[in-house]
């Protein structure tokens, strides 16, 4: 800490009444209690518009939106700003910025929050109190100081200053641009003179590799570029390492802290990680960052939200370079944070924190002029382990946030396809050209046509017979939403998320949960979606549109990721792998294209069958890369990976909805039929409905079968047949999905109902 720096301490506890706000400074202190400003709900509310607008405002794209994103932050930070210097704060703080002044030195802010709501809460978009149009963190020194130890001197450091970095890249977990930002990393530290800054990256990703790096070779930094997370049940941080397997493991922050004790030069660690400086309920102390600094780390920068490639390299390069220089740790992050504001223009300047175990923040003396030349450092080698297969290796694209998938293993003679790298996101116009293309698409599409009925198959199964539905329990939506706007089709995906396709050309997710809103992307009025498809992540769906292309959409920055260009005219069908690592799409005269998720096509698929036979209905096999696809002449084929026919199951006419579990498949027909069969292609059960069914979909256990008819009734199943319940849609069903607790169904007036189904009883047939 330097002599002459004026020091403001701030702290906001929270209480079941009120919040209290302390401030503390050698030029006076006082305190204020007052009435929480922001309601539980009204809170939640506050930090989901502003975690989306930091996102909106890194997506150079044109929206809708009247409100800008830089508004809702400068709004939101002047009631925070309105908290912190309540009452006589506002004095002291003036007094410390012109003493500061006087003495040509720095002022630092430290702030400390004590309460599960004050705690979870962005600080840093507090505005100036003087300047409202700008923001405290960009102007003086701002940190998070839990106060957990006394100050640690400055380390004398011979150059260079060591830095050792950690790419954790489980097999399992979507894959970041980890190779593509080393390499851009170590652009950025080129601007440092190499005397001052060494990077080594560590081989492994295992929190063995970590420990042991760290006990033997004397590091002044550790850098960790991976995935995060709290878990809230144990209230406590991790990140996500390897396993001996290389699939993800999470290691609380406990455990890292208990290997970064084992090097007692290191001073700083930067966690480049989603959620690192989370902090739930059980405020700051069980944050990473904070877990880190028990264990005598005096310096910690975490993310508070998703950080993008370009927002973080302009941040470590800036950062990293201002360390070199002797910066005290606060005023570098301070620094970064401005170049990365005016740089790349957008709010991301307040996702790093800094954590301060101390007022101390010269963490490091970088010594110019050593005694002695510095001894030459062993160099880490990588330990023996096992490789996976070779993978293919997606084109690098600097994208500006974490990639979507692992890499995709091989598949035989792949021919790479290089997609578009952009797709217009102007404006539409619901021309009456485009509503022709449209209905002679539909007119066109395999699934909407009735094949003229075939000779039944042996009734060696027989089918259920309607039963009475006079005595039925019927069910009653939990929770309704009001008309979200016209919709061609619907699909439910992770977290029980909706996404739409609406008459107006746009792709809307809706959150049943928060009874929101949470995205909105658009097409331009000649690349019309008209089918989805969901990947395994909350992220990402893909959407086949009217001109033969595949968009993969970016919702959080409501921005098409990738667009991939099949050269067919239309589609007829789509469909994501269970591990995000496939596209499959459907083409004309019985063709089936398989892209890896980066874009690259990897399989072209010709499929046997009758002349003038088309294929519609597509899906992956629960677990692997095999496709189950649907001929309008009603036979159902399994598909290995070169495109082999391994397995059929006929029907009298086209299927109409599928559903698959990893031990049996559901079908239905135009006629109401519904048939059950195993993968051996044998066939186990079959009933009727009084009207065709358009979506079915198994029970997370599978113990039941949930059905939506085009007569509006959602039908519950129990592996027998036998229908235990029903409910009524409010219109005529576009999708269905099921979620852990229930169902989700959508009407063609974009209205989303959730229902709770009977509890299940586990009847297998």
């Amino acid at each position: 800490m330097l002599v002459d720096d004026v020091i403001l301490r701030l702290s906001v506890v929270e209480t079941s009444t009120e919040w209290v706000v302390l401030c503390e400074s050698s030029l006076g202190s006082t305190s204020c209690h007052l009435p929480a400003p922001f309601s539980g709900a009204e809170l939640d509310a506050a930090l989901r518009e502003l975690e989306t607008s930091i996102v909106r405002s890194s997506a150079k794209v044109v929206t809708r939106r009247a409100v800008t994103p830089e508004r809702v932050a400068r709004e939101f930070g002047r009631r925070l700003t309105e908290v912190l210097l309540a009452g006589d704060g506002r004095v002291i703080f003036d007094r410390c910025r012109t003493q500061a002044r006087h003495n040509r030195s720095a002022m630092r802010i430290l702030l400390s929050t004590d309460g599960p709501r004050v705690s979870e809460i962005p600080w840093e978009f507090a505005t100036d109190p003087q300047i409202q149009d700008d923001y405290l963190a960009l102007r003086l020194s701002l940190a998070r100081s839990p106060r957990v130890t006394e100050p640690v001197p400055p380390l004398r450091v011979d150059p260079p200053l060591r830095v050792l970095g950690v790419q954790a890249r489980p097999q399992d977990l979507p894959q970041l641009e980890v190779d593509e930002e080393r390499r851009r990393i170590a652009d950025a530290f080129a601007t440092v003179s190499s005397d001052l800054v060494e990077v080594t990256w560590l081989p492994g990703d295992r929190w063995i590799d970590i420990s042991t790096a760290l006990s033997r070779e004397p590091w002044h930094v550790l850098h960790f570029v991976g995935h995060g997370g709290f878990n809230a049940d144990l209230e406590s941080g991790y990140l996500e390492l390897s396993d001996e397997r290389g699939q993800a493991m999470r290691v609380p922050a406990t455990d890292i802290g208990r290997a970064v004790a084992r090097c007692p030069q290191l001073r700083l660690v930067v966690i480049n990680a989603c959620d690192s400086a989370s902090t739930g309920t059980a405020g700051v102390f069980a944050s990473t960052a904070a877990k880190l600094m028990n264990e005598g780390i005096p310096a910690v920068v975490a993310m508070q939200y998703e950080i993008t490639d370009p927002a973080a390299l302009a941040f470590a390069a800036a950062f990293y370079e201002a360390i070199a220089h002797d910066t005290p740790v606060d005023q570098a992050v301070t620094m970064a944070r401005e170049t990365l504001k005016v740089t790349l223009g957008s709010l991301e300047w307040a996702t790093p924190v800094l954590f301060l175990a101390s007022a101390e923040t010269r963490i490091f003396h970088v010594d110019r002029n050593p005694a002695t030349a510095a001894q030459p450092q062993p160099q880490l080698q990588p330990e023996p382990r096992l490789q996976p297969e070779p993978r293919l290796q997606p084109e690098p694209e600097p994208l500006p946030e974490a990639r979507l998938q692992p890499e995709p293993e091989p598949l035989p003679e792949a021919e790479p396809v290089r997609p578009e790298a952009e797709v217009e996101a102007d404006g539409w116009q619901w021309t009456d050209e485009l509503r022709g293309r449209l209905e002679r698409f539909l007119e066109s599409e395999p699934l909407t046509r009735i094949a003229p009925p075939r000779p039944r198959e042996p009734d060696e199964v027989p089918t259920q017979p309607l039963r009475s539905r006079t005595h039925l329990p019927r069910l009653h939506p939990l929770a309704a939403s009001s008309p979200i706007g016209g919709s061609r089709c619907a699909a439910v995906g992770p977290d029980g998320l909706v996404a739409l396709i609406c008459f107006d050309n746009s792709l809307r997710i809706w959150s049943p949960n928060h009874a929101a809103e949470i995205a909105r992307c658009r097409s331009t009025d000649q690349a019309a979606p008209v089918l989805l498809a969901w990947s395994p992540w909350r992220r990402y769906v893909a959407t086949a549109n009217l001109d033969g292309t595949v968009v993969l959409w970016d919702l959080d920055r409501e921005v098409p990721q990738l667009v991939i260009r099949t050269g067919w005219p239309h589609l007829h069908g789509l469909a994501f792998s269970a591990n995000g690592q496939w596209i499959a799409a459907v083409g004309p005269e019985r063709k089936v294209q398989v892209y890896g998720a980066d874009g690259v096509l990897a399989r072209r698929i010709q499929l046997e069958g009758p002349r003038h036979s088309a294929l519609g209905l597509l899906a992956f096999r629960p677990g692997d890369r095999r496709l189950v696809a649907a001929r309008d002449d009603g036979v159902l084929c399994e598909l290995d990976a070169r495109g082999a026919i391994t397995r059929t199951w006929p029907h009298p006419m086209h299927v109409i909805a599928l559903a698959a579990t990893d031990d049996r498949l559901a079908t239905s027909l135009p006629d109401g039929q519904l048939r059950l069969w195993g993968w051996d292609g044998q066939l186990i059960h079959r009933t009727r409905q009084s009207a065709a069914v358009r979506f079915l979909v198994f029970s997370p256990s599978s113990s039941h079968l949930f059905a939506v008819g085009n007569d509006h009734r959602l039908s519950v199943l129990a592996a027998d047949g036998d229908e235990v319940a029903y409910g009524v849609l409010a219109g005529r069903p576009v999708g269905a999905g099921v979620t852990t607790n229930g169902v989700v169904t959508v009407t063609d007036a974009g209205v989303v109902e959730r229902w709770v189904a009977p509890r299940a009883t586990e009847r297998r047939p």
